[in-house]
């Protein structure tokens, strides 16, 4: 009975490991769509790695449509209007529909793969089933009329799309390349295009097998035009370096809006202009720019006019602000050596050797000393003396003519006026009261 049970009990454990993977592999197929679109996903933005190994087992278990080295070309859909029949909701199912209709038309000769990216734009990868494995070996004459077919799929997804699902579609279709190597590459260089090429208008097809014209390459203006952003800034012109951004961006607006190169040339000089003055300040820029310093780092700079606008702006507010603190500091520094000054040398102290000992022009420190205390230094310098007769008055023995002499004046009449001004009695009668 013992053996008994012992069999009966090892066939149960194997039975449950059978009924386990089954589950695991229904599971499995159940998820596929979703497990395919992941890794769709990371190929084009590399978080997976496309070289040879966990791939490869990937490709098989997920039932990947597209074999290793194959020729391929990319698809971008970006869906552009609705007639009013669907919410910010129905998007995932409009996404669902659409890919559904691009299946069931490049399907017959074509094996699709999808996703839908960060930006909304959703991924398709087309491979020509009856093209052999290398491009090499593929004809012009079989490439043409391969470009030819895409472009009426295309429309014909179009027309769909507007007739069935009430939306306007815009789409994009790159040149060949070979699976998987090209992938991220072709990703970064066909979303290039469609914001070139096709920007905000809608329900566009654009080919890049046919080499579309961007017209003449024409370097930026503003940008360099002296006094430069970056030199205004340096020179704290605040409103003159907001009215510097706001051309640069202006001219961008209406000649470059739809180039990501000029956005990008626009983003890097602004962005180096702005590292280096931070960095003079001897601050760090992550310290100084927050969030938005990791918008520099993370390898996904400005897309648009719009996002550079805003970023700028934003950046150079903390920078302002972080000169600002760095004034202060300095300035309070000043101050205090200013008065430390005056303290220990009230009968000498002027307005020339207070400007020598902290090597500063004397009337630049006349203003700086104005606008961070409320009262100037002649004032500053009067009112130390004054507190320093009441002390001597008290506590030493010498003669009204002699303190006078002590706080560097050297008319006693002079000192004499001074006191009876600032306290209301003349040295001697301060000195009766007291009963000195």
């Amino acid at each position: 009975m013992s053996a008994v049970r012992k069999a009966l009990d090892e066939l149960e454990q194997e039975w449950q490991g059978i009924i386990s993977i089954q589950k695991i592999n229904y599971t499995l197929r159940e998820q596929l769509s979703k497990l395919r679109e992941y890794l769709l996903r990371d190929l084009i933005t590399g978080k997976q790695d496309p070289a040879i190994g966990p791939l490869s087992k990937k490709l098989q278990m997920y039932e990947v449509p597209i074999a290793r080295g194959t020729p391929y070309s990319m698809m971008l859909l970006r869906i552009d209007t609705t007639e009013g029949e669907y919410d910010q909701s129905d998007e995932t199912l409009i996404e669902y529909a659409l890919t559904n209709i691009a299946a069931e038309l490049f399907g017959p000769r074509m094996a699709l793969w999808h996703c839908t990216d960060m930006h909304g734009f959703i991924v398709c990868l087309l491979s020509d089933k009856s093209l052999p494995n290398t491009i090499e070996s593929t004809k012009i004459s079989e490439e043409e009329e391969l470009d030819v077919w895409i472009e009426t799929q295309a429309f014909q997804l179009q027309r769909a799309a507007k007739s069935y699902l009430k939306v306007g579609v815009s789409v994009l279709t790159s040149k060949r390349g070979q699976f998987p190597q090209d992938i991220r590459t072709m990703y970064q260089s066909s979303l290039a295009s469609f914001r070139h090429f096709i920007g905000r208008d809608t329900e566009l097809f654009i080919s890049l097998a046919k080499e579309p014209n961007r017209g003449e390459m024409q370097q930026l203006n503003e940008l360099y035009l002296t006094p430069t952003l970056g030199l205004l800034l340096e020179m704290g012109q605040w409103e003159a370096a907001n009215d510097k951004l706001a051309a640069i961006l202006k001219e961008l607006e209406e000649e470059w809006r739809d180039s990501q190169e000029h956005i990008l040339e626009a983003y890097f000089a602004i962005a180096s202009s702005i590292s280096s003055l931070i960095h003079r300040t001897k601050k760090w820029l992550a310290d100084t720019i927050g969030e938005d310093f990791y918008t520099v780092t993370s390898g996904q700079p400005m897309q648009t006019v719009d996002e550079l606008r805003n970023w700028s702006e934003r950046v150079i507010a903390s920078y302002r602000r972080s000169v600002s603190s760095v004034e202060k500091d300095s300035r309070n520094s000043i101050i205090r050596k200013v008065q430390d000054y005056i303290a220990q040398n009230p009968g000498t102290a002027s307005l020339q050797t207070i400007s020598s000992s902290v090597y500063l022009n004397p009337s630049y420190l006349s203003k700086i000393y104005k606008l961070e205390t409320g009262e100037g230094i002649s004032e500053y310098t009067l009112r130390v003396r004054m507190e320093k007769a009441i002390l001597l008055l008290e506590q030493s023995p010498e003669k009204i003519y002699e303190i006078s002499t002590l706080l560097g004046y050297q008319k006693p009449s002079y000192f004499i006026h001074l006191f009876r001004k600032h306290y209301g009695i003349t040295p001697q009668e301060y000195r009766n009261k007291l009963g000195l």
